[in-house]
């Protein structure tokens, strides 16, 4: 590997530790799967060569250039019991972020997922497959399981289904510690303060330019109750808010210590958990360090207050149509 090479793929391994970090402060089908509320029926015309979804009066042809990596935050602790033959750990996914890599026009699409998001979740059996289904948040699918990859795959399972079926090819996931580890590793984040945090916190004065260290840039990107509107959209914002201010600073980081990436992948490495080989998670990281970043995508709905907690409900039409933009071309 050259040195320019090998310069990229380090500012990769940069990027992949950022989003992996940011996890914590919280294709590929023909038809989409059969969904309950879905806001049309899609057929599929077939030709000589390829198949073709017919949506809103026009034909559009999966992506097959796509390469889809979910990115999880996870609660730290690992405990779990086994009850009525299901596994639960208690580790909840409070930041989902996937990344769609275009290999043809190098572009990577980033959609940040509310974790109250109102979908169709699994229990696990002991053997870390589906047993019974239920309506929940998005985020209880990572609770289902031992915390480790079947978890991790119980989460990659929900937002499949919540996307329509479309396919997931990896799965990165951290835990919480990484947040302050990393944060502190490029010496703070500075910010100004989005929401009111006079309930829990009196140096965190919205509207006001703070720099974030130790856990209290993990409060920032974590907290909820007791700040602002108590959304998870407002905390949201703060988490994109908080990925652009570390990006720029890992960046500086890295062109003074040439060291710098192997010390940042060894702040979020101890709680990772990942299908990706070292092989893959090379090739990823040096994917990212040359794609294009888009502007990160949310999904449209509508968040309310359910018996318990918040519930976010997605905007089925939107969604849909989202979908059909993310995943899929008009045919030619």
């Amino acid at each position: 590997m050259n040195n320019e090479k090998a310069k990229l793929t380090k500012s990769g391994f940069i990027i992949l530790a950022i989003l992996a970090v940011l996890c914590v402060a919280g294709i590929i089908a023909y038809v989409l799967n059969d969904k309950q509320g879905q806001p049309t029926d899609p057929a599929v015309i077939s030709d000589d060569e390829e198949q073709y979804l017919l949506y809103e009066g026009g034909y559009y042809r999966l992506r097959d250039e796509l390469e889809t990596v979910l990115l999880m935050g996870v609660d730290k602790t690992s405990d779990f019991h086994e009850t009525a033959g299901d596994v639960i750990n208690y580790q909840q996914a409070d930041f989902l972020m996937l990344l769609l890599l275009d290999k043809e026009q190098k572009k990577c699409v980033p959609l940040q997922i509310n974790r109250d998001t109102m979908c169709v979740i699994w229990q696990l059996d002991i053997y870390g497959e589906p047993l019974v289904p239920f309506n929940g948040q998005i985020t209880l699918a990572h609770a289902y399981g031992s915390g480790g990859k079947d978890s991790c795959r119980n989460q990659v399972r929900a937002v499949s289904d919540l996307l329509y079926g479309m396919q997931i090819d990896n799965y990165i996931s951290v835990t919480m510690d990484a947040v302050p580890a990393l944060n502190d590793l490029v010496g703070g984040v500075t910010v100004t303060v989005l929401d009111d945090f006079s309930k829990v916190s009196e140096t965190l004065v919205q509207g006001e330019e703070v720099t974030l260290t130790g856990d209290l840039a993990l409060q920032y990107v974590r907290g909820r109750t007791n700040v602002g509107d108590g959304s998870n959209i407002s905390r949201m914002a703060r988490q994109r808010q908080y990925l652009i201010a570390l990006k720029k600073k890992m960046q500086s980081k890295q062109q003074e210590d040439e060291s710098f990436q192997m010390k940042a992948l060894a702040a979020v490495s101890e709680g990772m958990v990942t299908d990706c080989s070292t092989y893959r998670l090379s090739e990823l990281a040096e994917m990212i360090s040359t794609y294009e970043f888009d502007e990160i995508q949310t999904i449209a709905g509508e968040a309310v207050a359910g018996e318990e907690f918040m519930e976010f409900y997605a905007d089925e039409d939107a969604l849909y149509r989202q979908v059909i933009e993310l995943f899929y071309d008009p045919k030619k």
